[in-house]
């Protein structure tokens, strides 16, 4: 029977229920095919489509698994990730294999969060680092809410020291996990650390940690893919069995980061001698007179707690011009700045900026080439 619908036409599910059911041949893709798309963040310019294969997503999820196997109970796990990028699905798909019980949080707001964890008590959390930056005042605010997490889980980027150790210091878990992993759409989570709040007195965090397994691994080369040797700077270049194929009608482009097996994840930093990852900066973000400015923007955050945001770019004359944002309820404390940067690189006056007004992408990474254009196209 055909059905002509409108825009005001209902169906009834009893009517949907009665209806015969049709048996459906099913397809099957080879595992190396093209079978699921997500996009790129775009933090370094134009999105792009990432094509991913049954065969790559599938070495994700045993990847995440791997980790999973670690959380010794089957309890509700709570995740705030956003479901157009590559790690919503691993997780979900992941998660529902193993038989975890969960809670996606749909809203990142506050008073949602606070109030989905007192009424659900997840044991787990996992949300992209600067949701974890953001929320670390809520959790200073609400530690009950967060008390009975055991085990936090952050992924795509470094997150700094202090809002690991907010979250950390809610647990009533005195065994209390907060997993950091450095990853990329192209090839998924690559480099892990487990921290805890005895680890965290003497961790650095651009320390991202190692590989899992034979599963992933990096290495640091020059610009066209020599490797260099121990604590030398240089290009990161990431090897995982699931990388993904292509860029969705763009493979030159996909191609202009592939050497061999590995990837060149475009960022910046180098591997000591123990095998650990040290993340520096993206390549496009270096600034000549900065070691790395990330290292510097988690020094001011874990130092001034006045400061949710810092992001140090270039303006229009390449010189460092950090980008600030004010804590809830907070002033500016100039005095306690000009004390904290005394030692440091020389950096511009910093611009300040409310939170939500520094531009970012899905999954609350910061444009910082947005913002540049931004400071370039300004008058003097």
């Amino acid at each position: 029977r055909i059905l002509k619908l409108t825009s005001t036409t209902g169906i009834p599910i009893l009517y949907l229920m009665e209806q015969p059911a049709l048996s459906v041949s099913q397809s099957f893709l080879d595992k190396n095919e093209i079978s699921y798309m997500t996009h790129t963040s775009g933090t370094t310019g134009i999105p792009k489509l990432i094509c991913h294969s049954a065969h790559s997503m599938g070495w994700r999820t045993k990847w995440q698994k791997t980790v999973f196997t670690k959380i010794s109970e089957k309890k509700l796990i709570a995740f705030h990730i956003s479901p157009v990028h590559s790690r919503f699905n691993i997780g979900i798909s992941s998660l529902m294999s193993m038989g975890f019980p969960m809670m996606p949080l749909a809203n990142a707001q506050s008073s949602k969060v606070v109030h989905m964890l007192e009424a659900h008590r997840p044991i787990a959390l996992e949300t992209h680092p600067n949701n974890f930056v953001q929320w670390r005042f809520t959790a200073k605010e609400h530690p009950e809410a967060f008390s009975g997490i055991r085990y936090y889980h952050s992924t795509f980027d470094a997150i700094n020291n202090q809002t690991m150790k907010t979250f950390l210091r809610t647990s009533m878990a005195q065994d209390a996990v907060f997993l950091q992993v450095y990853g990329q759409s192209e090839c998924g989570p690559m480099i892990l650390k487990a921290h805890t709040l005895e680890s965290l007195k003497t961790s650095d965090a651009r320390d991202m940690g190692v590989g899992l397994e034979d599963m992933t691994s990096a290495r640091i080369t020059d610009s066209v893919g020599n490797v260099l040797p121990e604590n030398t700077d240089g290009h990161i270049q990431l090897l995982s069995k699931g990388r993904a194929l292509t860029y969705y009608k763009e493979d030159a482009r996909f191609q202009e980061n592939v050497y061999g097996d590995w990837w060149d994840s475009g960022d910046y930093g180098f591997m000591d001698k123990h095998g650990h990852l040290f993340l520096k900066d993206r390549q496009v973000d270096l600034i000549e007179t900065i070691n790395s400015t990330l290292a510097i923007e988690d020094f001011l955050l874990d130092s001034l707690d006045f400061l949710a945001e810092v992001v140090i770019v270039r303006d229009k004359n390449h010189s460092p011009q950090p980008i600030i944002a004010l804590a809830p309820d907070k002033e500016m404390d100039w005095n306690r700045w000009w004390e904290q940067v005394h030692e440091l690189p020389r950096l511009n006056v910093p611009i300040i900026r409310d939170f939500d007004a520094i531009p970012r992408t899905a999954t609350m990474k910061v444009q910082r080439l947005q913002i540049e254009k931004e400071l370039k196209s300004q008058k003097s």
